[in-house]
């Protein structure tokens, strides 16, 4: 869902609260039509950091859908997990 809203067309950044913003009227459209994105309407997701370095590239479609384990063993550097653990 973060990712989405953050490949919006048209919509700004918001530097001070690092988030994705647009016009009120837009803004109040979209979050309408997308409910479980309200929770990124006023901040970014917790350890947005590490989300990205751990999942960069990591998509979730349709019949394409892995679970954790396979998702990690096949699209990360184990010695950044291994890093970033400690």
């Amino acid at each position: 869902m973060w990712k989405e809203l953050c490949g919006l067309s048209g919509w700004g950044w918001d530097k001070v609260k690092g988030v994705p913003i647009a016009d009120k009227e837009v803004m109040e459209t979209y979050f309408e039509a997308n409910p479980n994105a309200l929770k990124y309407r006023d901040a970014p997701p917790a350890f947005l950091d590490l989300l990205k370095r751990l999942f960069n590239g990591v998509l979730v479609m349709g019949d394409y859908v892995r679970t954790i384990d396979k998702a990690i063993k096949s699209c990360i550097d184990p010695k950044l997990l291994a890093a970033d653990a400690l």
